[in-house]
């Protein structure tokens, strides 16, 4: 129970990683790493390594969406989604009712507390991912209670706030083809697209014949990391 409890409330603390293990000097990203003994490149997706880097990072990454768009519009990559605050999930329906754009996942939290969660999207049904982590959460929370578990901080204020209705989504992982991101681009509720592509990280995987593995970790809007 309390293993499972757990991963619900990971603390993203891979991001203290970020600036260690470079692939290379010259790198300009440095969410990637590379990982010998698994034959793998790491690429974390959806935040830089600190505040200072911000700005650079969302215009590096805005560059990328930008040469891709108009290099291989139709391609079909997986994306990151970050909001400039968090949202309901009935503010996101107009955001994905294009049938182009698939929403894959969804990273929830109450704001302004510790702890989140993530739930799988099917069929573009964001509210219907949202009342389904609730109600998976709020069922291990009263099965914990039954069995005499004690419930930590973070855990009982994150039950409070599911049954107030005060977890929003903060981020979304979509899959399209690069084009029709761009319906999305514009939308001011967004804080930048995230693609599930690094130039230098693909170079290397081809050369080396590693596995290039996206990790998302999206940012959230209060900076609790």
């Amino acid at each position: 129970m309390k293993k499972r409890l757990g991963i619900l409330f990971v603390v993203l603390l891979l991001v203290g990683s970020f600036s260690t293990a470079v692939i290379a000097q010259k790198a300009l990203n440095p969410a990637v790493q590379i990982q010998k003994e698994d034959k793998a490149v790491k690429v974390f997706v959806g935040r830089p390594s600190g505040p200072i880097m911000q700005n650079a990072y969302k215009e590096n990454r805005n560059d990328v969406y930008k040469e891709l768009k108009k290099e291989t519009p139709e391609k079909v990559l997986d994306s990151i989604i970050i909001f400039k605050d968090f949202v309901t999930a009935d503010q996101l329906k107009d955001i994905f009712n294009n049938q182009s754009i698939e929403a894959k996942r969804i990273w929830l939290a109450e704001p302004g507390t510790i702890g989140i969660g993530d739930a799988i999207v099917i069929n573009n049904d964001i509210e219907g991912a949202v009342n389904n982590w609730t109600a998976d959460f709020q069922r291990y929370c009263n099965e914990g209670k039954e069995k005499h578990i004690e419930l930590n901080k973070n855990t009982e204020t994150m039950l409070s706030a599911t049954k107030e209705n005060r977890v929003k989504v903060y981020a979304v992982l979509v899959s399209s083809p690069i084009s029709e991101l761009n319906t999305l681009s514009n939308n001011t509720v967004i804080d930048f697209i995230d693609l599930h592509y690094d130039e230098e990280a693909e170079n290397i995987g081809t050369s080396k014949e590693y596995k290039v593995k996206y990790i998302d970790v999206p940012m959230r809007p209060d900076g609790i990391s």
